[in-house]
């Protein structure tokens, strides 16, 4: 989750966020907009869901998406989800939703914030820890396509980091709420096969 328009911000306001696919090939992509300030979305309010479908086929991270969200002077939000290589667009207006209605949302949120302090660090943490070690599984396998390692003499390697990369990823689809030190664990796991592989490679 990413905080597009932060409390307190003077209305009306416009501000846009790039967003990235985050698979190769992806289609399609949807986001969920919530009103909050709690770092984990199913403690913040839910205001709606926009889909942007017929995305162009593309390696992950190359298709990128413009996601504006604009109040209005009557505190009305609107969000436009725009393809920037197609301009393929999808607007939604978060119905029901006034910002200057949900002053006791907010403030019922800020309170419960305050009071799970350490809890919601914890989560972002173990969010983060997540996101570094599924960006180093993507690493490791992007580098296994590289020539030099497929080569006859680094097959015996190549196929014993395979097969740490396919445990890894089975561990993370499986594990969607581990610790942060659980993700860094298997990581560390991960890299303790890997390094010295790709160290007498390059050596």
């Amino acid at each position: 989750m990413s905080v597009v328009i932060p409390r307190n911000t003077s209305i009306p306001t416009k501000m846009s966020h790039i967003y990235h696919t985050s698979q190769d090939n992806q289609t399609a992509i949807a986001f969920r907009i919530f009103h909050g300030e709690r770092v984990m979305t199913k403690d913040c309010l839910e205001l709606g869901r926009i889909s942007l479908l017929n995305l162009p086929p593309a390696p992950r991270g190359v298709v990128k998406m413009n996601v504006t969200f604009e109040i209005d002077a009557n505190g009305i939000l609107s969000v436009l989800v725009e393809d920037k290589e197609t301009k393929n667009s999808k607007s939604f207006i978060a119905k029901g939703y006034k910002g200057n209605l949900m002053e006791e949302e907010v403030e019922r949120m800020v309170r419960e914030e305050e009071q799970m302090a350490k809890e919601d660090k914890r989560a972002k943490e173990s969010f983060e820890a997540r996101n570094r070690f599924e960006r180093y599984i993507y690493d490791v396998k992007d580098a296994l396509n590289n020539r030099n390692i497929g080569a006859n003499k680094w097959s015996h390697d190549k196929k014993k980091a395979e097969a740490a990369v396919r445990e890894a990823s089975e561990w993370l689809d499986g594990n969607g709420n581990a610790s942060k030190e659980e993700y860094e664990k298997s990581m560390q796991k991960l890299a303790d096969v890997w390094n010295p592989i790709i160290q007498k490679v390059y050596a």
